[in-house]
């Protein structure tokens, strides 16, 4: 595999990449049979659109390759706030059921992409690959939860300082019949007990009318509604 490959995707140079083509029409072939970060996944890090195209052009199967740390391009392009990039990556059809699955790809930690993306208050690409998301009806990635068990309404308090997610979230007709307000992490918390834990500060009253309007709860409510229905469930076994 040739290094050169890779200097070019870091410094940006579209020209080097075809020149290196030429020399060597296999090199991506090789590339694609080698562990680690693809020369797209450092352009997608490094945000140079205009390579990203390239690359995707030449050989959109490394929009879906994960690198050692479990990370797509996409994942790169959102934690880094890299809005074009994003969208040029989110058009790669590597066939429909790729699409819809290389958006949902965790990483080590288990991240999804849209969690990275709050994660990194990267808002904007949040909002892109949620209009992804309504056109392949894929609401259920909203739910999906990473090693703490935390959903997109769990991460830390970054997610909390900025109404638009939330309000985006829990206000929005085809995400509030998918969004799971009372989901419970491993701390056995819901959203509203993650919110009315943090500094009175960093929480937001707004945030907090916005739950409770979705139906929130706190996760006690939940433990004693499931220990009335199992009492209920025993009155009606048969004795004996």
């Amino acid at each position: 595999m040739d290094g050169r490959l890779f200097v070019a995707a870091r410094n940006k140079n579209v020209g080097d990449l075809h020149q290196l083509l030429e020399e060597d029409p296999l090199q991506f072939h090789v590339v694609a049979l080698v562990s680690g970060d693809t020369p797209l996944h450092i352009a997608s890090m490094t945000g140079h659109l205009e390579f990203v195209k390239e690359m995707t052009r030449l050989m959109p199967g490394f929009a879906c390759e994960l690198n050692q740390d479990g990370f797509s391009p996409m994942h790169l392009a959102a934690a880094n706030g890299y809005l074009e990039n994003v969208r040029e990556l989110l058009k790669i059809d590597c066939n429909l059921y790729r699409l819809k699955e290389f958006i949902e790809d965790v990483a080590i930690g288990e991240e999804i992409v849209i969690h990275l993306a709050i994660m990194n208050y990267q808002f904007e690409a949040f909002g892109i690959i949620f209009e992804k998301l309504k056109q392949l009806n894929r609401d259920t990635v909203l739910n999906s939860k990473d090693e703490q068990g935390d959903m997109v309404l769990h991460i830390n308090d970054i997610a909390f300082n900025c109404c638009n997610v939330i309000e985006l979230l829990l206000c929005n007709d085809f995400l509030s019949r998918a969004v799971e307000v009372n989901a419970i992490n491993s701390s056995n918390l819901t959203s509203l007990n993650f919110l009315q834990g943090l500094p009175r500060e960093i929480s937001s009253g707004q945030i907090e009318t916005m739950l409770l309007r979705a139906g929130a709860i706190h996760s006690e409510a939940i433990s004693n509604e499931h220990g009335n229905v199992a009492s209920l469930i025993r009155s009606f076994q048969p004795l004996g």
